[in-house]
Formats: structure tokens, sequence, C-alpha cells
């Protein structure tokens, strides 16, 4: 079972500030393993307006992953393969050796509302972020082919 977090953060924060917080919390920077996850993660914001990118745990920072991206690995060691690129055409998994920590993305670049993922510097501040640790506290927000997720947003 897994608990996800969602943090909304003023002033902004870098990636390695928010793995931090998600450390202090008991957790991690979010592991996404399916869709399933991915989708609860999307639509935990409570205010999709506010923000359009969010710190997760996948990196290429110990092996640059080149443009098809199979050197990025979950900060927790996991051994998930699941990915959900974007589809914009910055989007795809860049080789740019400063560009290794991954976003969940909420907007494209007209606004419009879309879920995607994208490499980009770690230094970079944003104002969301996504932990996650094992073991649920207080219930679940969905009961997913046998695994329980709660959500919750912290300020």
């Amino acid at each position: 079972d897994t608990e996800f977090v969602f943090f909304q953060t003023s002033p902004n924060i870098n990636q390695t500030d928010a793995l931090t917080q998600c450390i202090n919390w008991g957790g991690n920077l979010a592991t996404i393993t399916s869709a399933v996850e991915d989708s609860l993660l999307f639509y935990s914001n409570p205010d999709l307006s506010l923000t359009n990118t969010c710190h997760i745990g996948l990196n290429d920072i110990d092996d640059e992953a080149g443009t098809d991206g199979d050197a990025f690995v979950w900060i927790d060691n996991s051994t998930s393969s699941y990915r959900k690129w974007g589809t914009l055409a910055y989007e795809f998994p860049r080789s740019n050796a400063n560009y290794d920590c991954v976003r969940h993305r909420y907007r494209d670049g007209a606004g419009e509302l879309s879920q995607g993922w994208f490499n980009a510097l770690c230094t970079n501040e944003r104002n969301c972020y996504f932990c996650s640790k094992s073991g649920i506290s207080n219930g679940c927000d969905l009961i997913y082919d046998s695994s329980c997720y709660k959500v919750f947003e912290v300020s």
C-alpha cells in the first residue's frame, strides 16, 4: 500500500530541498509505478491552475540517459519501469548533461490541461512536489488492483 502526499510550497523549492522535505515526512520523492498512480497524482492537485510542473523522484544524475531515457532511475531504487514522457517536442528525455531531474506536468505550452513528464535542471524551483511512502495511516482514497492509495495535500 502506498501513501502519496501533494505538497504546495511558497516560496518555490528545488528538487534537493523537495527530497529533504519528503524524507522529513518519512518518505521519498514519489515513485510512480502505474498509469493509475500517475493519474491519481495528476488529479490530486486541488487547483490545477496554480502550477504546471511538480517534482517527482525520477532522475538520471548518476548515468546520463541520452534520448532513449533508459538510465533514469527512481530515487528510492525501485525497479518500476513505468514512464509517462510528454508528447511535446521538448519533453522527450533530453541528453543535456544538466537536465537530470524529472517533472510531472499539468499544462502544455498553450496552457491547456495536459499530463506528461519531462527532464529539467534539478536546480529549477517549483511550487509543488509529490512524496510517497509505504503504509497507509488513515483509510484509502482509491483501491485498485488490491492496492490502497491515499492522497492528501499539505501546505
